[in-house]
């Protein structure tokens, strides 16, 4: 089942490896990714056309203080709802699954296709059945 990670860095591990094997499996079977699915990918080309931007067009930096208010706003709805403070933490932790998850796909989607998506092959041969 599945447990909190203890820390960031775990966290981060988790959804870094989770976003690589999403893209393995649209590469592999040739899937076209739910929206949902890619918003994390959005998420961080959009980040970099905002970094990229922000020389000439400065309010761009404003959409990372819309990004972290709305993650905000999600840990304040959470710890009310849940009536615990300890949700007000959320924030954090939904960052670096957005961003993990999302840079994991892309590192894998640009090593290119999957290889070796044939059959696995039995590490010893099957022996014939003996009558």
């Amino acid at each position: 089942g599945y447990y909190p990670r203890a820390t960031p860095k775990t966290l981060l591990r988790q959804y870094w490896l989770y976003g690589r094997g999403r893209a393995m499996t649209v590469l592999k079977h040739r899937l076209v990714p739910r929206a949902r699915q890619m918003a994390p990918v959005a998420l961080l080309f959009a980040e970099a056309v905002w970094l990229l931007a922000a020389p000439w067009f400065p309010w761009t930096l404003g959409f990372f203080g819309l990004y972290a208010a709305s993650l905000m706003a999600v840990g304040a709805y959470g710890a009310v709802k849940q009536k615990s403070l300890c949700v007000l933490g959320a924030p954090v932790a939904l960052a670096i699954m957005h961003h993990a998850w999302g840079a994991g796909f892309i590192a894998r989607i640009a090593a290119g296709p999957v290889t070796g998506t044939g059959p696995r092959q039995p590490a010893v041969a099957p022996q014939p059945a003996r009558y």
